[in-house]
């Protein structure tokens, strides 16, 4: 194919001007699927192919005017040699869950940290499943620890986030005790299966840990349930925590964890 466009469109320049693309039966722009139109409209801004960054820029917001309105945007998913890497990936509309406020909260709590978390989750889960799958897990761990923090609570940095979680929920009075209604002790009981599984979910196809070098990409659709969850939820946890205490922070013991994790009825986290 690359000889092919050389031959014709460098030596010959008999396949007319550069429209040629659209109806190329090999590229097939017009019928192929939308995850192959996205690598080839990532490639037109490669750094092989565009060097010129302001053209990038350019061409970037143009291609994202359009794609923009099926759901797509091309985005920057790594830099090598100060030359960014786009991949063509779903928008925050199909991610689902509170993103867009996620971030909203990432910028009212001054943390670089957690802003880099969701643009991760943004812009990687169609891009690297994996990663946002990692990071879901991440940020849902800061906003605990954020929360933890304001109230005065001093932590280890050893607790799991199941853990975390569970302290932060005490911290908002979402704990089950014996006189909660059945109907909320179901809902809070779900909120911890959620945690759980999150955590487990990251563990087994998410980031942070090293993975057996044939290993596969999870399926995007866990991807975006796994960043659907952790935004929900962080961004709940985060909309009920009261106002900061200025007290003396106690420290967090592995006894007086291990009592907060074992606090709900009936649950094991």
């Amino acid at each position: 194919m690359l000889n092919d466009v050389m031959l014709h469109r460098e030596n010959f320049h008999d396949w007319g001007g550069p429209e040629w693309v659209y109806d190329d039966d090999r590229l097939n722009l017009g019928g192929c699927p939308d995850q192959k139109l996205l690598e080839f409209l990532a490639f037109m801004v490669h750094p092989r192919v565009r060097p010129d960054q302001q053209d990038v820029d350019r061409l970037v917001d143009i291609v994202n005017s359009v794609i923009g309105r099926d759901g797509f945007s091309l985005v920057a998913i790594e830099e090598v040699s100060g030359k960014r890497i786009f991949a063509g990936v779903a928008t925050v509309a199909e991610h689902g869950g509170y993103i867009e406020e996620a971030a909203r909260i990432a910028d009212e709590m001054s943390s670089s940290h957690v802003r880099r978390q969701v643009d991760r989750m943004k812009n990687s889960v169609a891009a690297d499943p994996a990663l946002a799958i990692g990071s879901a897990k991440e940020f849902l761990e800061s906003i605990a620890k954020g929360i933890l923090r304001d109230q005065g609570i001093t932590l280890t940095g050893t607790e799991p986030m199941p853990t975390l979680i569970k302290l932060a929920r005490d911290q908002l009075n979402l704990s089950i005790t014996k006189d909660t209604d059945l109907s909320l002790k179901k809902v809070l009981s779900g909120l911890s299966t959620i945690t759980q599984g999150l955590a487990e979910l990251r563990g087994k196809l998410g980031t942070g840990h090293g993975e057996h070098p044939d290993v596969k990409l999870p399926p995007v659709e866990i991807a975006r349930l796994a960043v659907g969850m952790a935004t929900t939820l962080g961004v709940f946890l985060y909309q009920m925590r009261p106002n900061p205490q200025p007290t003396t922070a106690p420290t967090v013991t592995p006894s007086s964890i291990s009592a907060a994790v074992m606090h709900d009825d009936d649950l094991p986290f």
